[in-house]
């Protein structure tokens, strides 16, 4: 097996950026950049784009496609801080096969768990006195969602393990986040039928 090696991390201007022909999203590519355009703004950019030096003193993004339009869609919004001559991090490939990487990138990454989600924004409301309005406009989604999350918090540890687990689905644990009392909320889950 052979490792490839990415040269280390340098920082090109987003107007050197150019999207790669070998990216292999292709389909749904403009899915979640509202969300992925609000938390570039709010937490910089979190995971490095992998280009390739092309023609002209050019790079091309192999991968990290949604990234580039999130950039590119910042730089044109008045106040965002990103402009066509900002520095963003990148990986420079040598030698690797551009749709391996790309395919890669897109292949082992996986969602979290909504439930890994309602522990996240519970603790930066608690801890951080975040409001909903704040995570929502940090994150890219709406108010509504925010709070269906948050009073998924109340739901009684044990029927969220269920959740973690595959058992119990989001319309479940939806259905019992409207009772407070978690004796309710178990004796639901575990003694009504289906």
């Amino acid at each position: 097996m052979t490792i490839t090696t990415i040269t280390a991390n340098t920082c090109i201007a987003l107007s050197k950026l150019t999207a790669s022909k070998d990216n292999v999203r292709r389909t749904q590519s403009e899915a979640g950049l509202t969300e992925l355009c609000a938390s570039i703004q709010a937490h910089g950019l979190l995971q490095n784009l992998t280009v390739r030096a092309a023609a002209k003193g050019k790079y091309e993004v192999v991968a990290g496609g949604r990234r580039l339009a999130a950039l590119r869609k910042l730089a044109g919004r008045k106040g965002s801080g990103v402009t066509k001559s900002s520095p963003f991090p990148v990986h420079v490939l040598d030698g690797e096969n551009d749709t391996e990487v790309s395919l890669a990138e897109n292949t082992v990454r996986v969602n979290m768990h909504v439930a890994d989600q309602v522990e996240a924004f519970r603790k930066l409301i608690d801890e951080d006195a975040m409001s909903p309005e704040q995570l929502a406009d940090r994150f890219g989604i709406s108010v509504m969602t925010v709070r269906r999350r948050i009073k998924l918090a109340k739901v009684s540890p044990r029927v969220m393990d269920e959740f973690r687990a595959g058992t119990a689905t989001l319309k479940q644990m939806e259905a019992l986040a409207v009772a407070d009392d978690h004796a309710e909320q178990e004796d639901a889950y575990f003694t009504l039928p289906e």
